[in-house]
């Protein structure tokens, strides 16, 4: 997913993005230019898009198919931002011992 800078390459928002990427040592990642939007708009932009992530809810099936995939392909699970002993007792079915 593309983080989203103004035409100042100042970041709205991805910052988790670039901080993983960072961390995994990447050259490059994707980015979309918001060009003339006034600092109000930047702010709105940022509360909202954090605030569409407070929201969110998981399918927890799909998750834990989704994570179990991973741990199959051994996977660092800790990349996910899941931690795999506290996910145990709400994740039940990882299928092998993390």
């Amino acid at each position: 997913m593309p983080v989203l800078v103004d035409e100042h390459a100042e970041l709205i928002c991805g910052h988790a993005r670039v901080g993983a990427a960072i961390l995994l040592e990447l050259n490059s990642i994707p980015v979309i230019v918001a060009k003339g939007w006034s600092e109000e708009e930047k702010r709105a932009y940022r509360v909202a898009d954090n605030q569409l992530a407070a929201r969110a809810s998981w399918d927890p099936d799909l998750l834990r198919d989704e994570l179990q995939a991973l741990n199959f392909a051994d996977f660092d699970l800790g990349l996910t931002g899941f931690e795999p002993d506290r996910s145990k007792p709400s994740w039940p079915v990882w299928g092998r011992a993390v």
